[in-house]
């Protein structure tokens, strides 16, 4: 039997969006799509990556964090500190500098996707029309080698790294492998501020 009330309260439970607001908007786990009004936003993660497509570098800090021009696709590598303290990692290294197995627990490696990715990079003033970063995945690496091995102390702050033979791990198990890929950081040393 045909019960209008019910079909009025089916009509609006199919209006209502779906899943529960946790907090975690615009963040996903794994390679489910994510809709976003953003017209760049990548919203799967893809299971391969051609490192030269990353040529956008963005130096700050002590971090390496390249980029496709679209800031869409990234490889984020970032010191953490180490043993509670936050000093240069390379203020007393030799060359080459540091050789770094991941996963390191005082590195931050990973691979990201969404939209905006360094937007305000190193920028302690954000207006309100500004973009700000969206991540949609961050799959961290479970394998690989960092070497830094040139870190200019003439005072151009210039550091390279290469991330060697990397492997980084969704949070369903998928990989994405990273042969070589060369990193760059232009600032060095130098923060927001």
């Amino acid at each position: 039997m045909f019960h209008p009330r019910a079909a009025m309260i089916v009509a609006i439970l199919a209006m209502l969006p779906t899943g529960c607001g946790d907090g975690d908007e615009g963040v996903s786990s794994g390679t489910t799509p994510q809709e976003s009004t953003s017209s760049s936003l990548v919203t799967e993660t893809p299971l391969s990556l051609d490192p030269a497509t990353l040529t956008e570098s963005w130096g700050c800090g002590y971090a390496f964090n390249q980029s496709d021009e679209d800031q869409t696709v990234a490889i984020a590598v970032s010191y953490q500190g180490d043993g509670g303290t936050f000093d240069d990692p390379l203020a007393d290294a030799s060359l080459p500098l540091e050789e770094i197995a991941l996963p390191d627990p005082a590195w931050s490696v990973q691979y990201r996707t969404g939209s905006n990715l360094y937007a305000n990079h190193c920028d302690d003033v954000i207006e309100a029309s500004e973009p700000t970063p969206e991540v949609v995945d961050a799959w961290d690496a479970t394998a690989g080698m960092l070497i830094i091995n040139d870190h200019d102390t003439a005072g151009t702050s210039s550091t390279i790294a290469v991330l060697t033979d990397a492997t980084f791990t969704g949070p369903d198990g998928d990989e994405i492998s990273i042969p070589e890929i060369a990193l760059e950081n232009t600032g060095w040393g130098m923060f927001a501020g």
